[in-house]
Formats: C-alpha cells, sequence, structure tokens
C-alpha cells in the first residue's frame, strides 16, 4: 500500500472518527484499521463497551446490559476478521438448562437441549406438544439461514433489491407479515407454552403480538447454537474487543464526549468534543443511538424529527442487588412470565407504562461463575420490561419503581418460596429509563434502540450511510439489521464493507434517493401516460430513443462514473486491478456478444417477417434491410448492451463485497463450498439433456403442431439449443450464481415486458394472432414475454461464463501459447469447479 506518512510528517492514511466504543464501534473501527485507515475511537465513557459494561461493589459483579450469548460465531467473526481469536481472551461457557421458566400456575419449564428431557416436560403439559416443539425447529432453522443470507448479512443499495422477485418470495416463505404469537398459537395450544415460545421477542425489546413469525429462528439459536456466558462477565469481551482494536492500531479516547459532528456541504468534515477539540476525518462512523445522532449530533433538525414518529423497542427497570446468602432455587437464566400475557404487552408497547403483573427476568451470574459473588453469596440483575419514554404520557417513575420492585419481590416470595429474600439484599443498584436515556444516549431510553416492525426491517430499516452526507455512516443496534449483539457485530462488518465498497467507486446510494433522478422518472412516467392516452403514432426510432436507448445511455454513464470514482484510492488499490480486469473481459464479451445475437438473430428475424408473424405498419421505420427494419438489429444491440452492462453492475458489486469480506478475514478459512467434480458434472449432464429434449420437442411442434404454437415452438426452437450449449460447458457456474443470474435478467426482462406491450399498444409493431396461443400479460402476448426472457438468460450466461472462464484461464496461467493450448486436460480444468 505504500507508505503511511507524507512528505511532512503527516500521516498519508486516510483518517476515520468512530464516535462511540460500544461493539459495534470497536468492531467497525479495527476492521478499517486493519484495511488502510488512521483511526480514532471517541467514547463518553471512562471505558468500553457501551451498555456492556459492569457494576461492581463489594465484591459482587453485575454486566449492566446483556447477559445472553447467542450466536457465538458472530463473536468469533468479528476477531477473526481482525487476525485473532476469542479464545485468547475469554472463556466461553454453554449454559444448560438454557433458562428456567416460571409460570402464573406454580408450574415450570426448564429449556435445554436434552431432547428426551424436553419431551418429558412438553407432553407433561399439552399432549403431542413435542412433535410440534420439533416442527418450530425446523421452521426455526430456515428462517435463521434464509434471514441472514438473504436479508441479514448483506447491505440493500436500492429499494428494488430488497423487494426483489427472490425476496418477495423469501418474505412470504419467513412469514414475515403474520405475526409471531399467532404463528406460535398454531403450533401450541397451551397458553403457557405459547409464551414460553415467543417470549423471547423480547431480547430485542419487541412485542410478539407485533414481531414478525420470522422471529421463530430465535428459538432454534437458543436450542441448536446454545446459549453461553463468558467467564468473569460480558464486560470481559468488551476489553478483548478494545484490546485487538488497539492491536490492529485503533487509537481511544475515553472520558471524550462528541457535541455534534461537523458538516460542510455534503460531506462531514470531522467531530467536535464537548471540551472544543475538533477531530478531522475523510470518513465518520458513528455507533452512537441513530435517532440521537440525527436528533442531537448533525445540523439537519427536520430528519431528526421524523426519528420521532417510528416506532421504538421497550425500555427496562434493571435492579442490580448484592445478597448476603446463596439461592439455589434460582438457575442462571430465570424467566417469570405473567399470566396476563397480552395485556402485559399492551401496557408496554401501548400504553407505554409498567404491567399491572409484569413478567421479569433474573440474572444469577454466581452460579456458574463464582468470581460473580463473594463465598458462599449471590449477585442478581433483575430486568423489568417496561414502556419508554413518551413525552406526552404522565409516567411517574419513582412509582413505577417501586411498584416493579414491588411486584419481583412478591413472585420469588410467593412462587419460588422465598419469603425472606428481602432482608438478604446488602444493597442495590437501579437504572431506570431515564438513566438509559441521558447516561447511554439512548433516545427515548428504549433499551434496543428502533422497533423490529416489517415497516423498519432490511431497506425500510435505517440504512449506515446517511442519505446525503454519503462519508458518514452507522453501525448499532438502530441500523441493518438490528437489535442484539450478534446483529451489532453484523452491522459493523456491513458498514465497513459500504465504506470500503464506496471508496472503490461502487454507487452505494438508491439511484431514486436523488431529487434528479426522481424528477426525470416523473417526467418520463406524464410522457409516457401522454402517449398511452393520445395513442400517439411513435415511430419505431422514437421508441428507441424513449425506452431503449436511455436505459443502456444509463448503465453506460454508471460505467463510466464507477471507473472515474475507482482511482486514486490508495487504501482501495487492491480492488483497482480486479475490478479492470473485469471490466475488460465483460465488455469484450458484451461486444462478441453483439456479434453473435446480430449474426445468430437476422435469419430468425427475416423468416417471422417474411411469414407475417411480425409486421410493422408503414411510416413507422426508417429502412429494411432484408424484410427486417433497421431498428429491430439495433433493438438486439441496444439489449445485449444493456443487459451485459447491467450484469457488469451485479458482477462488480459482488466481487467486491467477496474481495472486501475475504480481505477483513485475516485468519484462515475453510472452503466449505462442498463443491465437487462429479457433482458439476452431472448439473451440467442433467441441464444439457432437459434444454436438449425441451429443443427437440420444440421443432417437433413446429413441423407438426397447428400454426397457434409456432411462434412459441418458432422462439424455444431457436433459443433453447444456444442455452443448452451454454449449460453443457458451464451450467455448474450458472447454478453457483444463480443469484447473480436472476438478478441480472429479472430487471432487464421486466422493463423489456413493459416497453414492448407498450409498443405493442401504440402499433409501433403487430404479431399474427394466427401464430399465438392467445394468452397475454396486458397488451404482450405471452410468445413475446418468452422471448424477451430466453433473450435475456442467453446475454446475462454467455457474458458471466465468458468472464468466469477468462478468470480461470488466468488462474491457471495460461498465456496463449500453442503448447499450453495443445493440453488434452485443458478445457476440464478451465471448467473445473
Amino acid at each position: 500500500m505504500g507508505s503511511d506518512v507524507e512528505a511532512g510528517g503527516r500521516d498519508a492514511r486516510p483518517h476515520a472518527v468512530v464516535v462511540g466504543a460500544g461493539f459495534g464501534g470497536m468492531s467497525a473501527a479495527a476492521r478499517l484499521a486493519c484495511c488502510g485507515y488512521n483511526v480514532t475511537c471517541v467514547e463518553k465513557h471512562a471505558t468500553p463497551g457501551g451498555r456492556c459494561t459492569e457494576i461492581v461493589r463489594e465484591g459482587h459483579r453485575f454486566d449492566v446490559g446483556p447477559s445472553i450469548i447467542l450466536v457465538p460465531s458472530a463473536y468469533f467473526e468479528a476477531f477473526a476478521s481482525i487476525g485473532d481469536d476469542l479464545n485468547n481472551h475469554v472463556e466461553l461457557m454453554r449454559v444448560d438448562p438454557t433458562y428456567t421458566i416460571r409460570f402464573y400456575d406454580g408450574t415450570k419449564l426448564e429449556l435445554t437441549g436434552d431432547l428426551q428431557r424436553m419431551e418429558t416436560q412438553l407432553e407433561s403439559m399439552e399432549t403431542g406438544s413435542f412433535k410440534s416443539f420439533l416442527g418450530l425447529l425446523h421452521q426455526g432453522h430456515d428462517n435463521l439461514h434464509m434471514t441472514l443470507e438473504n436479508i441479514a448479512h448483506r447491505n440493500f443499495y436500492s429499494l428494488f433489491e430488497f423487494f426483489s422477485p427472490l425476496n418477495a418470495f423469501l418474505l412470504h416463505k419467513l412469514k414475515v407479515l403474520r405475526k409471531h404469537y399467532n404463528y406460535i398459537s398454531q403450533v401450541f395450544k397451551d397458553s403457557r407454552l405459547r409464551s414460553a415460545f415467543s417470549f423471547q421477542d423480547m431480547y430485542i425489546g419487541v412485542s410478539p403480538y407485533d414481531a414478525p413469525a420470522t422471529f421463530s429462528l430465535l428459538q432454534y439459536t437458543e436450542f441448536c447454537d446454545g446459549v453461553w456466558y463468558c467467564r468473569g462477565g460480558l464486560y470481559k469481551i468488551s476489553q478483548a474487543l478494545a484490546k485487538a482494536a488497539e492491536g490492529a492500531g485503533v487509537k481511544f479516547l475515553y472520558s471524550t464526549e462528541v457535541s455534534r459532528i461537523e458538516v460542510e456541504g455534503n460531506r462531514v468534515t470531522g467531530v467536535r468534543t464537548k471540551d472544543g477539540g475538533l477531530l478531522e476525518a475523510d470518513v465518520v462512523v458513528a455507533n452512537a443511538d441513530l435517532p440521537y445522532v440525527y436528533q442531537n449530533l448533525l445540523p439537519d433538525k427536520k430528519m431528526g424529527e421524523k426519528f420521532s414518529h417510528l416506532k421504538y423497542t421497550s425500555s427496562a427497570i434493571m435492579f442490580y442487588w448484592g445478597m448476603d446468602k446463596q439461592f439455589t432455587e434460582l438457575s442462571v437464566h430465570n424467566m417469570f412470565l405473567a399470566k396476563n400475557f397480552r395485556s402485559s404487552f399492551d401496557d408496554i408497547f401501548k400504553r407505554f407504562t409498567l404491567p399491572e403483573e409484569p413478567s421479569f427476568y433474573i440474572h444469577v451470574p454466581s452460579r456458574i461463575d463464582p468470581t460473580a459473588a463473594p463465598p458462599n453469596q449471590d449477585t442478581f440483575m433483575v430486568l423489568v420490561p417496561c414502556g419508554h419514554i413518551e413525552e406526552a404520557k404522565d409516567q411517574q417513575w419513582d412509582e413505577l419503581i417501586a411498584r416493579a420492585r414491588a411486584a419481583v419481590l412478591r413472585k420469588l416470595k410467593e412462587e419460588v418460596k422465598l419469603e425472606s429474600i428481602e432482608e438478604h439484599i446488602k444493597f442495590e443498584e437501579i437504572i431506570s429509563p431515564a438513566i438509559w436515556k441521558d447516561k447511554f444516549n439512548l433516545a427515548k431510553g428504549s433499551c434496543f434502540g428502533l422497533s423490529h416492525t416489517f415497516t423498519q426491517l432490511g431497506y425500510l430499516r435505517p440504512q449506515n450511510q446517511h442519505d446525503t452526507l454519503r462519508n458518514l455512516f452507522f453501525t448499532g443496534c438502530s441500523t441493518h439489521p438490528g437489535s442484539g449483539l450478534p446483529n451489532v457485530l453484523v452491522s459493523a462488518r456491513l458498514c465497513v464493507e459500504r465504506i470500503l465498497m464506496q471508496e472503490a467507486g461502487y454507487p452505494t446510494t438508491d439511484p431514486f434517493s436523488s431529487s434528479t433522478s426522481l424528477l426525470l422518472l416523473l417526467l418520463w412516467t406524464v410522457l409516457l401516460l401522454l402517449l398511452l392516452r393520445a395513442q400517439y403514432p411513435l415511430t419505431y426510432g422514437g421508441f428507441h430513443f424513449l425506452f431503449t436507448l436511455p436505459p443502456a445511455l444509463a448503465m453506460v454513464m454508471n460505467l463510466l462514473k464507477r471507473s472515474r470514482s475507482s482511482s486514486n484510492k490508495p487504501h482501495v488499490e487492491f480492488l483497482h486491478e480486479k475490478l479492470k480486469k473485469m471490466r475488460m473481459r465483460s465488455l469484450t464479451a458484451t461486444c462478441l456478444l453483439c456479434f453473435l445475437s446480430l449474426t445468430y438473430t437476422t435469419p430468425w428475424d427475416n423468416y417471422l417477417v417474411y411469414k407475417g408473424i411480425w409486421t410493422y405498419p408503414p411510416g413507422r421505420v426508417l429502412f429494411t434491410i432484408g424484410y427486417v427494419p433497421v431498428e429491430e438489429y439495433c433493438f438486439f444491440i441496444i439489449q445485449t448492451i444493456a443487459s451485459s452492462l447491467w450484469l457488469l453492475t451485479a458482477m462488480e458489486r459482488q466481487m467486491l463485497q467477496l474481495s472486501i469480506r475475504n480481505s477483513m478475514l485475516r485468519a484462515p478459512q475453510q472452503n466449505n463450498r462442498g463443491s465437487s467434480a462429479a457433482r458439476d458434472r452431472a448439473i451440467r449432464v442433467a441441464g444439457g439433456l432437459l434444454l436438449a429434449a425441451l429443443s427437440g420437442l420444440s421443432w417437433v411442434v413446429f413441423f407438426s403442431g397447428s400454426d397457434k404454437a409456432k411462434y412459441l415452438s418458432l422462439i424455444t426452437g431457436w433459443a433453447l439449443p444456444v442455452v443448452c450449449l451454454q449449460w453443457i460447458f458451464g451450467g455448474h457456474i450458472v447454478w453457483r450464481e444463480r443469484r447473480l443470474v436472476l438478478v441480472s435478467v429479472c430487471l432487464p426482462t421486466a422493463f423489456l415486458w413493459m416497453a414492448d406491450g407498450i409498443a405493442i399498444y401504440l402499433n409501433i409493431w403487430s404479431l399474427s394472432s394466427n401464430f399465438l396461443l392467445g394468452p397475454q400479460l396486458g397488451s404482450l402476448p405471452l410468445e413475446e414475454a418468452l422471448f424477451f426472457l430466453v433473450t435475456n438468460v442467453m446475454v446475462v450466461q454467455g457474458g458471466l461464463l465468458f468472464v468466469r472462464t477468462a478468470e480461470r484461464m488466468e488462474h491457471l496461467g495460461l498465456d496463449g501459447r500453442k503448447k499450453e493450448w495443445s493440453d488434452k486436460g485443458l478445457l476440464r480444468r478451465i471448467f473445473q469447479a
């Protein structure tokens, strides 16, 4: 990367300032440092961790915030990304039973990984419930892996990505629009089990009556990944992450509060601290609570006001009790669930108060970790969920705190038979919603940030980059993907990935987020509606000017913009050569595909016009070459260019994401692709045989079927041989990158469907009904829809296979010399997985 010091002695590396040393801030800071940034992390408190800090008093140690570790792989990945190992710093212990749930009727349920024990407990409460429980775990497994791969573990750069055809299917499969409690009610009939397998939504501060059924993944993570405890408390991980970040080169400024983020034009220039100091920055990453940043640290108060209308998670009243004796009746994690389950959540999320009969959680770390309390004593952390601060409500917090304390003590006395427990409380520390708000800068005192309703998930959740200040980024629980420490650590990775993507020249802003883009789209839509209403006799050339040339030119301009912006960025220079090679290969493939599409299509086009399947009204075309208008030849070239450049955009992003992620993995990673030459060969053979059979059937129908099926059979008989050849040589590549292929095919195809339908409606060209089966999509015949689909598939698969083959040849070290090309095993090695 060259020298990090300029001639004058100033650090030549880009400077990043991270506001907040929570898990997200520290992880993002360490990743940026490993990627060549000079990083300063500014923290309000004297210690790292944010809410993941500790209280130590009279030999008792309390975790202030989170106490349950789920998805430990997220923690290990965060350390691995900076070349460290979490095992070198802390000891994780699996907790089993994970927790004890106590119900209103005196019964209890110990959730454990021992399936026989689970079966005995569940069947005693509801006959057949164990089988339902296993089904719930299966659904949770599917929800977890589909959510992580398609939604939680990726950035969204436009609305169309989130609402893509594939995601539309997944959102349905993930039951996003169903409420979690309603879904659980179909799994179990017993009200106790319904509450036992839905209260986990409170891990991220939402009501199971509002949360999507997708969150059944939480139960799966508990049982299959386990619930873990860090010896010495979760604050040990905070210290370890800070130490690892310092080792990566991050400079921490503790006890330094930021008063504002400095803005100049459409960029931030640094942060101003409360003591008047200025930290200049090329990039700012805000780990403070996102609503707090918008409302208190940025000058644009209008954007901050928007956050007052969003939905927030619950708050919590916390009691930290040092006990002078042990109470072995309580396990490590204890849940006490209220009888009026629905009413208690309504009190929290609709009336913003403390339920009359609150559910609550007690963490006893001394049960598993003797260092958490003096010998023969216990440490209790009590969490009582309550409504967040709502200025319009008359919330008497002193009264609510006293009522919460009394409710906890009453339950312990009546249900656990700890009649004398209050006498053994040596001391008490309390954190109220007001303290969450003032000390930890949490808007409304919401412990878990913004809520996780459907309209605040994925792309619809506030994103990790500012809309207009493009060098201001965010990490933490109120941005994508959401609350919970594993999600916060993922948010750090996604934040850094987005920074590097922008630095490498990839557009990270939604193309329709700017007023100019929206204005152009509006004008184009108005013009289109006027043409349709007047049935204006548009020429074929005018059609190109309005419909096919704009997207193609937009793709060309976008490519030129990316090429210009990806230069002169030393800290991402490792990406420049890859981008240059990919662009050259893709442009070469585009030229080749234009030539092939023109030569392969010309006889077919002329036959269609000659037979009267396609017709063009007089005066709508310039001139013909053979039977086909010159504009038709242009159509195929423009379509090929636009689809190829759209594919290049998708391939660039995929390459950048993979390269950035690999660059952030300092520890050796195992290859878990699970691919094999035999499997790849089977995919190619099976796909090739199927496509060849369909192609043969098409020609049988063409020669022996009715005229009505002739156009359809001509399309498939003409296109499928090409698709078949592509699949035989690289079907395993297409299958492995099917998401990329789908993304690259869907949008261009949908646009061409619309454009072709409009052209037919305006009578720019027409199709003879004698050769059509009849079904239509609006004014677009089914055959035309299939035609644009298969042509785009041919273009996308051809471009993808060309680029991947060129990459494979480079990997094999082929330079075109004759003796290398004479190797009999060359083709096998080129197309080997």
